[in-house]
């Protein structure tokens, strides 16, 4: 018996063919069994709000235009899910205009409208300001505005806009609502005299104390006083809400000491901003503390600088208290170090003062010349 062999390979591909086609008809049909059983999607009619477009858009991108080619359908869905001003400006564009034109006119006027995110981030920090008071006890309320500042947050991020957000003035507004306790200000700037090692130049300013982080910044104005430059390295910096790579330099012999010379603190690698996110305002002065009469002794001398440097819990010896004053009535307390009094506490003005976040941790990335010196060692070493 012969068996043409061609004509079995030719069948057999086909029904492997078929059968794969089969398998795809199945898949298919089940994706659509699945995807009719959920729940319909619903899109929320867009009624004017800034604070709204951004969610409306997505919505109707996602639902009615990916699913839809034809133009005049889009723009009809368009008047039928919008609402107030919105939908006076989709039917005015639906008149004597090719669809195609009339849609992306409606679209424009509407970004351009209710889409412009300075306006949305404005709306975002009016409604912050206009939110009651929150009581310490009111956790649902904290809670509530918990998530709306989180919304806030991402909203800003999504449009580019944190630069905006934190702005001082934006943020002493959003705080301002929070449980005196929870905006509280603990205030640790404490004056001292930077000096560098290599070039033997030093200068007085102010040092802000910080626990939550976990090195030494100084500001760029600073380093170039002491005739300092240091070393190109990329910081990666976390914060409370953020984590990033920024550009700065690195020294390694930089000390600190006391207004009076007294005592003497090297610091560890000292990382450069351009700026310390604490302001001069935010210094407490003897004036501060009139009204708190257990503080009398507590000396603060008043020098003429701004806020140039951070230490972080990295330098434990300029933190370390060697006298405590306790509070009274709710009032600040206040510690003696090597480098003189600080006091733990705010201002009464709560509602003007600018609000900075702890927690900041870094990790130095070295730069591309140490990578390079390093590796010119390793090859020498290879070939001697």
């Amino acid at each position: 018996m012969v068996t043409d062999t061609g004509a079995l390979t030719s069948f057999l591909q086909q029904q492997g063919e078929s059968m794969k086609q089969q398998n795809q008809l199945m898949k298919m049909l089940v994706e659509c069994h699945m995807r009719s059983s959920l729940p319909q999607r619903q899109i929320q009619p867009f009624s004017g709000n800034p604070l709204d477009y951004h969610a409306f858009v997505r919505a109707f991108e996602h639902t009615i235009e990916s699913k839809n080619n034809n133009d005049k359908d889009k723009l009809y869905f368009l008047e039928q899910y919008t609402r107030g001003e919105a939908i006076a400006i989709v039917k005015s564009c639906m008149y004597g205009e090719d669809s195609a034109d009339a849609l992306a006119k409606a679209e424009l006027l509407l970004k351009k409208k209710f889409g412009d995110k300075h306006r949305i981030i404005d709306n975002m920090v009016a409604k912050a300001v206009g939110w009651p008071d929150i009581k310490p006890e009111d956790k649902d309320e904290l809670h509530r505005y918990s998530v709306f500042i989180t919304e806030l947050y991402n909203l800003a991020k999504d449009l580019s806009m944190e630069q905006e957000i934190n702005h001082s003035q934006n943020i002493r507004m959003i705080t301002a609502k929070l449980p005196y306790k929870l905006r509280d200000r603990w205030r640790r700037v404490v004056p001292v005299i930077l000096r560098s090692r290599m070039t033997g130049m030093q200068t007085k300013i102010y040092a802000f104390l910080d626990s939550g982080s976990n090195a030494v910044f100084c500001a760029d104005a600073v380093v170039t006083k002491l005739g300092e430059k240091g070393k190109a390295v990329n910081i990666q910096v976390q914060t409370l809400t953020d984590e990033k790579v920024v550009k700065g330099r690195v020294l390694s012999d930089l000390e600190i000491m006391d207004l009076k010379s007294q005592t003497v603190i090297s610091l560890p690698e000292v990382y450069t901003q351009t700026q310390i996110p604490v302001v001069r305002e935010d210094i407490l002065t003897k004036d501060d503390l009139k009204e708190w009469q257990y503080l009398d002794r507590v000396e603060l001398p008043n020098v003429d600088a701004e806020v140039g440097l951070l230490i972080g819990n990295n330098v434990p010896k300029a933190m370390e208290p060697l006298e405590i004053i306790n509070s009274k009535d709710g009032g600040p307390f206040a510690c003696r170090s090597v480098l003189g009094w600080q006091v733990y506490g705010s201002k009464r003005n709560q509602g003007q003062q600018r609000i900075i976040s702890h927690k900041v941790t870094v990790k130095a990335k070295a730069d591309i010349d140490d990578q390079l010196e390093k590796l010119l060692i390793m090859t020498s070493m290879r070939g001697s």
